[in-house]
């Protein structure tokens, strides 16, 4: 699976690894496409209630989920 790429090596994080921080499994059969678009689903939903926003939330996110979902979104909003 893909890669988020992050500065250092060591904070890479991959989409089953995204899933299993944010509780999200990839099921047999599924399409990859349809697995990324409730890692999306789930991110947007942590984000939403955290009422973290987009200025500082590398500071004010608390919780692996947290953090993971805002990577998620970066990712993707990069890869637009």
């Amino acid at each position: 699976m893909e890669n988020f790429e992050k500065q250092e090596p060591e904070e890479q994080l991959t989409l089953q690894g995204a899933g299993e921080i944010l509780g999200v499994t990839k099921e047999e059969g599924e399409a990859s496409v349809d697995y990324v678009m409730r890692l999306v689903e789930k991110s947007v939903n942590i984000v939403k209630e955290s009422g973290i926003d987009e200025h500082n939330h590398e500071e004010k996110a608390k919780t692996d989920e947290e953090k993971t979902a805002w990577r998620v979104l970066e990712y993707i909003s990069r890869s637009e």
